[in-house]
């Protein structure tokens, strides 16, 4: 079996009400919507004991789920100061309004070890963890039903997925603010849009407006949106 994903559920049905869906981020799993680093519980036990039903999940080939390198390709892991900078020691102008993190967030630092200690090897291709998910959460979501969906970081396109395979198509936008490293704007494979895409387009063509002295100005094509 590959393709397969762990699924935990707290909490019970509750009538008129849908279940929420936590999907983790890159190198974390199902345990960090469940338990903080300092032995605080987690967004999904906190909206349990309020009287939601949740679903935790791992990832295709991530944490609890089955990993197959041969079908899933290497494993990416994040350094220690690549984890500080991102999370737990930020270093920027605004670092001083990081103050949610306990202790330093430092190696060293008994909180911080705890964290790093939990974090796991994940599929560094955006496009083969999207290809990965989204039959295994279209197979929960026909399980479960329709749900909340709460994301975090790398799997907010894996959202994107889900709505997906049940809503309406998106409609594609030709103009965005910004770069996008995706290339159908919000996922790097593709979404049913409407208009829809060319047949066998590889990308989602779009129209680049970038600020320049206070104003957009329009810029190159050739960059990639989708916006809803």
């Amino acid at each position: 079996m590959s393709g397969s994903i762990y699924v935990r559920r707290h909490g019970h049905p509750v009538p008129n009400q849908p279940p929420i869906v936590f999907i983790h981020g890159a190198s974390q799993t199902g345990t960090h919507w469940e338990t903080t680093p300092d032995h605080r519980p987690g967004l999904a036990l906190l909206q349990a004991a309020d009287n939601w039903e949740c679903y935790v999940v791992d990832q295709p080939g991530v944490g609890r789920s089955r990993y197959h390198e041969a079908d899933m390709g290497p494993l990416t892991h994040y350094t220690v100061e690549e984890l500080e900078a991102a999370f737990t020691a930020p270093q920027s102008p605004w670092a001083n309004l990081h103050t949610q993190w306990p202790g330093s967030g430092k190696r060293g630092d008994p909180v911080f070890d705890a964290f790093y200690a939990s974090q796991v090897g994940h599929i560094g291709s955006y496009a083969k963890a999207e290809t990965l998910f989204r039959p295994a959460i279209k197979a929960l979501l026909n399980k479960i039903g329709p749900a909340f969906l709460v994301t975090h970081s790398q799997s907010g396109p894996l959202g994107w997925h889900a709505a997906d395979a049940y809503c309406a198509p998106f409609n594609a936008r030709p103009e965005m603010v910004g770069k996008s490293s995706h290339p159908f704007g919000i996922t790097s494979t593709p979404l049913e849009y409407d208009p829809p895409l060319p047949e066998g387009a590889d990308k989602l063509p779009s129209q680049m407006t970038i600020p320049a002295q206070g104003k957009a100005n329009s810029a190159e094509t050739g960059m990639y949106a989708g916006m809803i």
